[in-house]
């Protein structure tokens, strides 16, 4: 199921190896790797 970017985000966070911008930069980094997808704007999911 779609997980909402700041979700994803504070989840990042909260397991002190990312702040909040290295937290983006890794679900960009994840979207341009297709390990993940935006499957709507701004909502996240895996790809299977």
């Amino acid at each position: 199921s779609p997980v909402l970017e700041q979700t994803f985000v504070d989840e990042l966070v909260k397991s002190e190896k990312f702040n909040e911008e290295e937290a983006r930069n890794y679900i960009r980094r994840m979207v341009r790797d297709a390990t993940i997808y935006e499957s709507k704007p701004g909502h996240y999911n895996t790809v299977r």
